[in-house]
C-alpha cells in the first residue's frame, strides 16, 4: 500500500517532537552548524529553512564570497557539501577562477548582448556546455514555471 505524507501527518509529528510551534520553526529556519572539530563533509543535522536558502543573506554572502562555495559554507560554518549541492540547485554555480574560466567568460560576453554561437568560438567552449550552465543557472525560474503548470 503507497501511502502519501499530508499536512495533517507532518503536523502530528512536529506536535509530538516539539513543545511549541515556535520552537519547531525555529528548528527549522536556524542554519546547521558544525561544532569545532566536526568533519565539514559529513551530512547536516538539521534542514534548513526556505527563508535562509532563498533569502537575501544567502545571497549576499554568495556574492561577498565571490561565488566559492567553500567560503560561502564556512562563513555559517555549514557542511560544504550540502552547500555546494544546494547552491547549485538553486542556479547559482561555483564561481571560483570565474576570470580566468571560459564557460563564465562565454556566459558573461552573452549575457552583455553577444550571441551565443560568438560568445562559445570567442572562449573555446561549445555552445552545448553554455546551454549546459544555461539551463542550470535558471534553474529556479524553471522550478517556477513547474509550479505554476502544477498548480493549473
Amino acid at each position: 500500500m503507497n501511502y502519501v505524507a499530508s499536512c495533517e501527518g507532518y503536523s502530528l509529528a512536529l506536535a509530538t517532537l516539539y513543545d511549541s510551534a515556535e520552537t519547531a520553526l525555529h528548528d527549522f529556519s536556524t542554519p546547521i552548524l558544525d561544532t569545532p572539530g566536526e568533519n565539514k563533509n559529513k551530512l547536516p543535522k538539521k534542514i534548513l529553512g526556505q527563508d535562509f536558502w532563498n533569502g537575501h543573506r544567502l545571497y549576499s554572502a554568495y556574492v561577498e564570497c565571490r561565488g566559492i562555495y567553500s567560503d560561502v559554507a564556512d562563513r555559517f560554518k555549514l557542511n560544504r557539501t550540502h552547500v555546494s549541492e544546494k547552491l547549485m540547485e538553486l542556479g547559482l554555480p561555483s564561481l571560483r577562477h570565474h576570470a580566468f574560466n571560459p564557460l563564465l567568460l562565454a556566459f558573461k560576453d552573452f549575457s552583455q548582448g553577444m550571441s551565443i554561437p560568438e560568445a562559445c568560438s570567442r572562449h573555446g567552449v561549445t555552445v552545448k556546455q553554455l546551454e549546459g550552465f544555461l539551463r542550470a543557472s535558471s534553474s529556479r525560474v524553471s522550478n517556477a514555471l513547474r509550479l505554476i503548470e502544477y498548480q493549473t
